[in-house]
């Protein structure tokens, strides 16, 4: 996607469809996209803007140094002058700290969202640096040769010592004293990393009470994935309760050609029924307006 494009929901498929199929530069178009899809009143073109700026002020700033150089001189730009932070508590998080653009205006936000920023930025220094999913994604892998190096977000960027990596994996549930890698700190493909983007938006309107927004992410998520069936029950349920009949049943439709009506949970069981129902009902009355 590029920063000058238009969002349209039609626009912002195609791009998850190219997601799908290969790994993009950045995310951070398809976040500024989300954010401008769920509030439609916000101009996207201040953030296109803004890290626009940030992209062509760094490459300045680093012509002709190192590729350590140009590490220490991200974190130095990053998280000291421009002053990012990563949310400290988990129960904090809400649209705020995961939309794109409150995120740039408050330097605050959510792991992703930073971490998403902060490797668009890295990308346009030639840094081969990456996402993993140890430790909500706020550690990055950076590849250097044959060995790679760990970056905690958390702590401005720093370089994690061998010790410090042993204990997030052992906290995290992992162990490498056997020799074996941990798929934890595996790289994470893009569409992985915006599916938990995405998923995290979901819990936040949900608790909200949000359902335009939920029905919108749904969507996003089933392009993401259209055989994700715990996500195809949750649009069928939200569907009826909006009033989207037609639609809800075919969700439930795709979905019991997955699973067994009969081994399905007892509140599906009841919305096909329900709608059935319905279905029938203006079936009758139909009939009777031809008689």
């Amino acid at each position: 996607m590029n920063f000058d494009s238009r969002i349209t929901w039609e626009k912002l498929a195609l791009e998850i469809d190219l997601l799908v199929a290969e790994e993009p530069n950045s995310l951070v178009p398809l976040l500024i996209g989300l954010n401008t899809l769920i509030w439609p009143n916000e101009p996207q073109e201040w953030s296109f803007r803004a890290i626009n700026f940030m992209t062509y002020e760094l490459i300045s700033l680093t012509e002709s140094y190192t590729e350590s150089d140009r590490v220490h001189i991200l974190n130095d730009y990053f998280f000291d002058q421009k002053g990012f932070q990563i949310l400290a508590r988990r129960e904090d998080l809400d649209e705020n700290s995961l939309l794109m653009k409150p995120v740039l205006s408050k330097r605050l936000g959510a792991p992703i969202p930073i971490t998403l920023l902060y490797l668009h930025l890295a990308t346009h220094l030639d840094l081969p640096i990456y996402p993993i999913q140890l430790n909500d994604m706020s550690v990055l892998k950076w590849v250097r040769g044959g060995k790679s190096n760990y970056l905690d977000l958390k702590s401005a960027g720093r370089v994690l010592t061998q010790p410090e990596i042993i204990r997030l994996l052992n906290k995290k549930g992992n162990s490498i004293e056997d020799g074996e890698i941990p798929t934890c700190i595996d790289i994470l493909p893009s569409k992985k990393v915006f599916t938990k983007y995405v998923e995290q938006l979901v819990n936040v309107f949900k608790r909200l009470e949000r359902p335009t927004e939920m029905l919108l992410l749904f969507d996003i998520l089933l392009q993401l994935d259209p055989q994700h069936l715990a996500t195809l029950a949750d649009r069928a349920l939200l569907r009826q309760r909006l009033g989207y009949a037609q639609e809800a049943m075919r969700d439930l439709k795709r979905y019991f050609a997955f699973i067994d009506k009969e081994q399905a949970p007892n509140e599906l069981q009841i919305a096909f029924r329900q709608l059935e129902s319905i279905g029938n009902l203006n079936n009758i009355s139909r009939t009777e307006v031809l008689h």
